[in-house]
């Protein structure tokens, strides 16, 4: 009797080794294990919100050369977001990169991602290539857990995906001191990563706590410091002015390099008149385009 139990323990020990060495052949040489890429959540994606966000749009897809542009990532503006997105829609865009601002200062001060997102109309795939070229580079720092949480990022993959089906992201979140120096050696990086295909955003909201005239009144400041593209006076500017000067910066300093300097205003509002609670605090929004 001892003689067909130890044969069966050996075959069971065979059988275990196989099925062991079998999954870590599938794991770690099957090719589409390995093209397999871990995702992000969209977490603020809301689907009546983002609905009646995409029917408000009045703007038709354009084929003009859009090289970049300026959007709010409140989500009360959604339908700025939406026509921005929805005009470049007409344009064979292959990437963007998306600038905007480290609400939360967790993480590294320039923070990227290597992961795709998981959206309703399918997977946003991340530019892996020129995100890892940015990390090799010591530009920026891969960190997924503070991407999901970002609103200034995460808020819009919904809408790029839906517009773009066939894009891929490369995001970049910017802690508040960026200093302009590293705004200009950003732009000169990004005018060799960004190629004709490429379209670079920033993720901005502008004033914020104040009640319609203080912002109208802040929104004409920064509106002309940006047309002047006087940097000085972006980086010198707080809260009530705009949430992330460091994108506004290197987005500049980017379409100058393009010869981008065409600048069309498509929207400016506020939460107060979006929502029609105009005396409440405030928060303002610019969609900006550049040719």
């Amino acid at each position: 009797m001892r003689k067909p139990i130890k044969r069966y323990w050996i075959l069971a020990v065979l059988l275990l080794f196989t099925l062991v060495f079998g999954i870590r052949i599938l794991k770690y040489d099957n090719p589409e294990v390995i093209r397999a890429v871990p995702v992000h959540p969209c977490k603020f994606y809301d689907q009546e919100r983002f609905a009646a966000s995409i029917v408000m749009p009045k703007s038709d897809p354009v084929s003009d050369n859009i090289r970049g542009g300026v959007i709010p990532h409140h989500l009360v503006a959604g339908y700025m977001i939406a026509d921005f997105f929805n005009m470049l829609s007409g344009q064979d865009v292959e990437r963007i990169i998306l600038l905007g601002p480290n609400h939360y200062l967790r993480g590294p001060r320039i923070a990227t991602s290597r992961y795709s997102w998981e959206t309703a109309f399918g997977r946003l795939q991340a530019d892996r290539e020129i995100v890892d070229e940015l990390i090799r580079d010591g530009i920026a720092k891969a960190d997924e857990e503070i991407m999901p949480d970002e609103h200034s990022i995460a808020g819009l993959i919904p809408y790029i995906k839906y517009y773009l089906p066939d894009t891929r992201l490369v995001p970049l979140v910017l802690y508040w001191d960026i200093t302009p120096r590293e705004a200009a050696n950003m732009g000169k990086l990004l005018e060799e990563y960004a190629g004709e295909k490429s379209v670079v955003v920033a993720s901005v909201d502008f004033s914020h706590y104040l009640t319609m005239e203080e912002a109208e009144e802040k929104d004409r400041e920064t509106l002309e410091a940006i047309l002047e593209a006087d940097y000085e006076r972006i980086f010198r500017m707080g809260n009530d002015h705009l949430d992330s000067p460091g994108s506004i910066g290197i987005l500049l300093q980017t379409m100058k390099n393009l010869g981008a300097d065409n600048l069309t205003v498509l929207h400016h509002s506020n939460s107060g008149l979006v929502l029609g609670r105009e005396t409440e605090e405030t928060t303002s929004y610019f969609t900006l385009i550049y040719h």
